[in-house]
Formats: structure tokens, sequence, C-alpha cells
């Protein structure tokens, strides 16, 4: 793609996305003086890993819509696979699937989890996809992964330009985490920054000359938590709160015990995030 106006009402969506990105990313590295999140993704492998295996790949609206783009003798090729939510089903109704993840801890648990399902036609890539040297499959996927790439143009096209007939992004419809809103502004003293979302990358892809579809997902289930202290430790890390620093514990229990709702199996949620399906034919 050149230098294009990436515009489409009047408004430059590469670079809006980039103000998005930057200034979320300079205020969660001033908290506490914290730097950059390295270990932001070892510290969440074990409850996305679990998270796929509480997932039932028959019922949930995502996953099905995702198979309903697959056909049987594809290739599939999903970027930013993490402990593979998609790879794993993809694998079942595909002929082979290639996951490109960058993180270790998410790798070793998707290695693992293939391991003892004994899934063969799955290979894994530790790679970002900026560096990735993969062939183009027949379905190109990217879930959950464009929030924080900055120079997110190029990585689209790349994603485009492997995808032989279908390429297809996961986005959020809203932000992730609200309701925690209360507690960044009594913790940090202003509001949660936003990230890029289903609108951004819309308006994105419609300037990159990309006419998209978009199916937007019923709300799964909110989000479940084994006890108050399991949605401590979630909540934590959502506000970027160092490993060392408990001052807030206590408000924050206050905070889960007056607005998480009692469940069978825990707790959970008020609400969840939507999200959509954004995917594209090469034909």
């Amino acid at each position: 793609m050149s230098e294009v106006a990436r515009r489409a009402g009047g408004v430059d969506w590469a670079a809006h996305w980039l103000s998005l990105v930057d200034a979320r990313r300079v205020i969660i590295e001033g908290l506490a003086n914290q730097g950059p999140q390295m270990s932001f993704w070892d510290r969440r492998a074990d409850r996305y890993a679990r998270r796929v295996q509480a997932t039932d790949s028959a019922t949930d609206p995502l996953t099905l819509a995702v198979l309903g783009l697959a056909r049987s003798g594809d290739t599939v090729l999903d970027v930013g696979a993490g402990t593979g939510r998609y790879a794993l089903p993809l694998a079942a109704a595909v002929a082979r699937v290639t996951a490109v993840e960058p993180a270790r801890a998410m790798r070793e648990q998707l290695d693992q989890t293939l391991e003892d399902r004994r899934v063969g036609n799955v290979s894994v890539v530790a790679s970002r996809w900026e560096d990735a040297e993969v062939e183009p499959h027949d379905l190109v996927l990217c879930a959950n992964v464009l929030y924080p790439i900055a120079d997110v143009a190029p990585f689209i096209a790349k994603l485009d330009a492997h995808a032989r007939r279908t390429c297809a992004i996961i986005m959020r419809v809203d932000q992730m985490g609200a309701m925690n809103e209360p507690l960044w502004w009594k913790i940090w003293g202003h509001g949660c920054p936003p990230e890029p979302a289903l609108l951004d990358l819309y308006n994105l892809l419609f300037a990159m000359g990309i006419r998209a579809n978009v199916r937007l997902a019923d709300r799964a289930r909110p989000q479940t938590y084994m006890d108050v202290d399991d949605a401590l430790g979630q909540v934590r890390n959502q506000l970027f709160l160092p490993p060392d620093k408990h001052e807030h514990d206590n408000r924050i229990r206050a905070f889960l015990g007056s607005t998480l709702l009692p469940v069978e199996d825990g707790f959970t949620a008020p609400t969840s995030p939507q999200y959509a399906l954004v995917w594209w034919d090469k034909t």
C-alpha cells in the first residue's frame, strides 16, 4: 500500500489508530514507573489456557463464525494464536493450521494442549507477525491482536497478502475492562486509556481499499472468577499494578464485593464486551 491518503470521512485513520496506541502506551508505561510490560502475556497465559479448555466450540458464537469461513481442505494461518482458542477447533475442521505466536508462555500452553489432545496438523511458529516468514494460506485469521499494534496498516496488508481466499479479524466492539473504570479513577486519577476498537478498524480498512463484512457476535457469558481472590488478581493485571504494589487491594476487594454477581461456580462480572468478526474475500 502506498502512502495513500488513508482517509474515510476526512479522517486519517492510520494516524488516528497510532494516536490511540501511543497515548495508551505512554500512560501504561508511566504507571508507577513500570516501563514496558515485558511479562504481560507471561502473567496471563495460564488463565487464557483455562479459558480455552472451558470454551465449548460447538456453541461459542465467535468460534462458529470463524468455522463458517473455513472449508475442509483448507490451510489456515492463525496469527497471534495464543493458547489455541481458534487454532484447536479449526484443526478439527481443516487440513492444516499454522499458528504464529510470539509469546513463549502462550506457545508452551498451546504446545502442551496439542500434545495432550494428540493434534497433529498444527504447526507452531515462534515469531512476531511482522517478522514471520510463512507461505500464503487459504484462510488467514487474526483474533484480538491488533489493539497494541502502532503501525497497523502494514500489519494488515501482510495479513491480506497471505490470504489466498479469505482474511478475517476479530476485534472488540467496545472497551475491555469497562467494569474497572471507577477503580482507574480512584487509583490512578484518570480513566483507562482507550484502545482501538471495531469502528477504528472498519474505517481504516475502508480507507485501505478493503470493503469488509462485519458480523457482531452475541455477548458471551461474562468473565467468571473462582472467588474474589481470583478476581482480585485479574483486576490488578488490568489496572497494571506492579506485583509488589498491594496498598490498593482492600479498595479493589470492596469494589468487587459490590460489583460481582454470585453464580454456581464462583462470581461473574456484570457484563462482558462484545466482539465482531470482520472478514473479506480476495475474489
